[in-house]
This record gives structure tokens, sequence and C-alpha cells, in this order.
């Protein structure tokens, strides 16, 4: 009987479980690690340690083993950083950022890089599979041992270096990567979506506790942040009548309230806070349609690149049978086109989002749309799918 081929998934600032945190990325790593194990992979994960009560070794199921490290290599540093001061900038601030800059780039680095080599050669791993905010802390060791490397490339805070010494770079553009990466060997991909975790669901139980019965309801899920789009949307919602509602689901819903209420858009807005991840697809089922207003002016990167994340939110719409509105940019529009699954707004125009909103409820076309984007997530953005093509990628790589 032949040998599991093994490897090793670096993923240093992610914590796997999530605990709590850092939800998106866990997720990702957790459901491509179960993917290679279908695929007949061994898969070892190095990844954050947020405490004590996490071992530092976990075997968390039957092929996937977790080795944990401190951010402050020998103790835990919460938040993605270090953290920073209070207040507006100062002296001090600088030089604590300067610091942690220093800090990460060269202590951590080489401390997670030797645990990385050690792995290696202790587990006889076969390739590494790196995310890019690793920057090299698996990819370099990789290459001094001549295992193959393959990056996750999910924003551009990478390491240059550590992409050119890759043999695949997959990526959710090929913008981030020009002048870096020949095209030859970046694979284009997107995140994924559990297509039986995210499925169609009764959301009348939700629609009674909130008080939505009888309303024309939109649902938000995610980050409170300028660049998501969600102070557009409560804009938007003040430019509707009085029969639509906006089930918002995320932390930190607090700091939209002063705007919400200057608006008079409160009335409008249920704030659910946090989700437990299961109970999600409940809510989205409780709404007519979903939202994604992403707002990406004044993000310097994304006035660079353009767009490049993937939108993990439209994907678990669609996988709720749900139509979706959603901004008119990199990457959005393409999965909105090209699937038949909802409608486009200008990004950051409140008037613009209010009338495709108003327009995708109205639509007799509304639930082919959703129907739509339910059979695109099963044939195309699932796990399985999006596993399967890093799975193939390492199996070649490995083999050769």
């Amino acid at each position: 009987m032949s040998r599991r081929l093994s490897v090793l998934y670096v993923a240093p600032d992610i914590p796997v479980p999530h605990a709590g945190v850092f939800l998106g990325g866990s997720t990702h790593v957790m459901e491509v690690s179960r993917v290679l194990v279908r695929n007949g992979f061994e898969v070892h994960v190095l990844c954050r340690r947020m405490s004590k009560a996490q071992p530092a070794y976990e075997k968390l199921s039957e092929g996937i083993h977790v080795h944990r490290a401190y951010r402050g290599i020998f103790f835990p540093i919460m938040g993605k950083a270090a953290g920073k001061p209070s207040g507006g900038p100062s002296p001090w601030s600088r030089i604590f950022k300067f610091g942690e800059k220093a800090y990460f780039a060269t202590a951590y680095r080489l401390a997670l890089a030797t645990m990385a080599a050690r792995l290696i050669t202790r587990y006889g791993i076969d390739a590494v599979l790196e995310r890019n905010s690793a920057k090299g802390i698996g990819a370099f060791p990789a290459r001094l041992l001549k295992k193959p490397v393959i990056e996750e490339v999910i924003d551009p805070d990478y390491s240059r270096a550590a992409l050119k010494c890759a043999d695949i770079v997959f990526a959710y553009t090929q913008k981030v990567l020009e002048g870096i990466v020949p095209a030859g060997r970046v694979r284009i991909t997107t995140a994924g979506v559990d297509v039986h975790e995210f499925r169609p669901v009764e959301g009348s139980t939700i629609r009674k506790e909130h008080g939505l019965e009888g309303k024309k309801v939109v649902v938000y899920i995610g980050e409170m942040s300028a660049w998501h789009g969600i102070e557009v949307l409560i804009k938007a919602m003040a430019l509707l009548g009085d029969d639509y509602r906006a089930l918002i689901l995320g932390k930190n819903a607090e700091i939209l309230k002063p705007l919400a209420t200057s608006l008079g858009a409160m009335d409008k807005l249920v704030f659910t806070g946090p989700i437990k991840h299961e109970e999600v697809p409940e809510y989205i089922a409780a709404a007519d349609i979903g939202v994604a207003p992403y707002d990406p002016s004044g993000v310097k990167d994304m006035e660079r690149f353009g767009f490049y994340f993937s939108p993990i939110k439209i994907f678990e719409y669609m996988a709720c049978g749900k139509p979706v509105v959603a901004s008119d940019i990199d990457i959005v529009r393409d999965v909105i086109n090209e699937n038949g699954c909802g409608v486009l707004a200008r990004p950051g125009d409140p008037e613009s989002l209010a009338s495709a909103i108003k327009s995708l409820i109205e639509s007799p076309d509304r639930a082919s749309m959703g129907a739509a984007g339910r059979r695109a997530c099963v044939e195309k953005y699932g796990w399985d799918r999006v596993g399967g093509d890093i799975a193939s990628v390492i199996a070649s790589l490995a083999k050769r």
C-alpha cells in the first residue's frame, strides 16, 4: 500500500478552528484541508495559537493535524499584529509600529520558518501550501529542502520573494500579481462555500422573531467597515419605503447607529449582532434578497489593483437560493453576470443601491435568479470544486 502524500499548510496568523475570530480565514483553511484529506492527503496545518487553552499540537480529525504557534512566539498576542496604542498618531505610536513591523519581519518569521522546516523533515512533507500572509515562513524552508511550493494569495499583503519561488500561485485576480508572477504559474480561483450547510431553508421563525412578517427584507452579512459598504446600505434604506427592512448580521453594529438615527432609518434596520455560523442560513432564508454593497473607494490597494477579494457573502446568499444586489466592481460583476443571479448597483451610490434593491425585490424573475445562484454554487463554488483544484496541483507537483 502506497504512502499518503502529505502537505504542510502554513497559515500562521489564522487560528484553526476559528476560536470566535478570523472566521473567514479559518473556515477557508479548514475546508481546503478537509478536501485535501478526501483526495488522499495527510495535512499538517501550521497556524496561530490564541491561548494556553489551545494545545500546541492537536489532531482535529482523521488526516488533519494542527501545530500551533503564538504570535509572540512564547506567548499570545491578540489582534492581527501586536495591537496599537489608542489615540491619534504620536511619536510613541510610530515607534511602536516600527518595532512591531521589525519583530514580525525578523524574530517571528525566523522562529516560525524554523518550526516549518522541522515539521517538513519530521513528517516527511511532500509539498507546502502557504497563505500569502505567511510571507515565506513555509515557502523558504520548503525551497531549501527541495519541496514544491503552492501559494494562496488572498490580498496584496505578500512577500514578493515567496511568490517568486512558488511553483504555482492561486489568486482571485491576476492584477495583484502583475510583474511578479508569470501568468503561466497563476491559477485564478474563487473562495468557496459549504453548499451542504448553506442551502435553501425555512426562515419564517426568524421573520416572526424580528417582526419582519409582511415586510420587504434584505439581508447583509459581514463587517461594519467602510469598504464593505454598510454605510451605503443604511443611506439606501433611508430612501426606501416604510415597508422595507434590512437584517444586518455582524459585530460592532453600534458604530452605525448614530448614522442610522440621523437619517431616520433606525426603524428599518434590524441589528442581530454576531450569529453562530451554522445559524446564518436561517437568517438568509428570512430575507427576500441578499445585498453586498462593496465600496472600495479610498482603499489604496483597491484603487491600485481593483477589487481583489472573492465575495464570500455573495456565495453564501447564492447557496441559500437568494438573488443578490451587489456593487458593479471587479470580480463581483463577473459572478453576478455570468450566473444571472442578481443585479448590480454603482459602488458608493445610495440612490443606485436603493433603486437596485427595489427593482430586484419587485422583479418577477427573482425566484429564478435565486435558483440560478444555487446551481452555480453547487457546480462551481462549492469547496469540493475549489479545494479539488488545489489538490490536483499539489498532487502533480509532489509526484514529479
